[in-house]
C-alpha cells in the first residue's frame, strides 16, 4: 500500500492531536484549569484539530474533482490515437511482382546480365502521404529444410530518400538482381525449396512518426508468388 505526502502529513497531525487530547484529559494533569498557559495550549490543540479536519475535507474534494478530469484526459488520448491510426499512412509491398529467372554460370559474365531479376513496388493503403526513408531487400534460393531467414539478412538498397507516396497511390520500378544456378532453379521447380524474396521498408508519415513494414514471398513454379515466412518477416508498425 502506498502513502502520498498529504496523507502522511494528515496522519501526523491527527496523531499529535489525539496524543494532546489524551494529555489534556489525563486525571494526573490539572494545568488546564489552573494555568493560563495550559488553557492557551488547549486552544491551540483545538485549532490544530480543526485545521486537520479542514485539510482532510479539502483533500477529499480535490480528489473527487480530479476523477472527471482524468477521465476526460484519457478519453482525449484515445480519440487522438484513433485519429492517428485512421488517418496515417500504411505502406505495403504491392501484390504485383515481376520476375525474370535466368541460369547463372560461373565465368559466363562479369556483369549482371545473367542474373535473375525481381521488380517490385509499394502501395500506400492509408489516407495521408508516406515518405520513404529506407528499403532493405534480399532474394535467393532457400531450401525447405532451412528455417526462415532473418530480416537482418536483407541489404540496404540505394534509393531516392524522401520519395512521397500519396494516400491510395503506389510507386514501382524497384528491383533486385541475384544469381540462381541451374541446380537451384531445378530444385525450386521440384518443390525442394523456394525462390525467396524478403525485406522491409522504413517510412515516415505526416505526423512525423516512423513506421516499418516487412514482407516475405516465395515463388512456386506454375503458381507464382505466395506469402512465406513468419511474423518476424511479415509485420508492420
Amino acid at each position: 500500500m502506498k502513502f502520498r505526502p498529504p496523507e502522511l502529513v494528515l496522519g501526523g497531525l491527527l496523531t499529535v492531536a489525539i496524543f494532546s487530547i489524551g494529555m489534556l484529559f489525563s486525571p494526573q494533569i490539572s494545568w488546564l484549569t489552573k494555568d493560563a498557559g495550559g488553557f492557551f495550549t488547549f486552544a491551540l490543540v483545538i485549532i490544530g484539530l480543526l485545521q486537520a479536519l479542514l485539510f482532510w475535507v479539502q483533500l477529499r474534494l480535490i480528489r473527487e474533482s480530479l476523477v472527471p478530469t482524468k477521465e476526460a484526459a484519457d478519453a482525449a488520448k484515445l480519440t487522438a490515437g484513433h485519429i492517428l491510426n485512421t488517418e496515417r499512412a500504411y505502406l505495403f509491398l504491392k501484390i504485383e511482382i515481376e520476375e525474370k529467372f535466368k541460369e547463372f554460370r560461373l565465368g559466363s559474365s562479369m556483369g549482371t546480365d545473367d542474373h535473375s531479376k525481381i521488380e517490385f513496388g509499394f502501395k500506400n493503403h492509408g489516407k495521408t502521404p508516406a515518405i520513404i526513408e529506407e528499403i532493405h531487400v534480399a532474394a535467393q534460393y532457400w531450401p525447405n529444410k532451412f528455417d526462415w531467414p532473418a530480416t537482418s539478412l536483407a541489404s540496404p538498397k540505394l534509393i531516392q530518400k524522401g520519395l512521397v507516396i500519396s494516400g491510395g497511390d503506389f510507386v514501382a520500378g524497384y528491383d533486385i538482381k541475384f544469381p540462381l544456378s541451374g541446380d537451384q532453379l531445378r530444385w525450386a521447380g521440384d518443390r525442394d525449396g523456394y525462390i525467396l524474396f524478403w525485406g522491409k521498408v522504413i517510412y515516415s508519415d505526416v505526423f512525423e512518426h516512423q513506421h516499418e513494414t516487412g514482407w516475405c514471398r516465395g515463388y512456386l513454379f506454375n503458381q507464382g508468388w505466395r506469402f512465406a515466412g513468419d511474423e518476424h518477416l511479415n509485420y508492420y508498425t
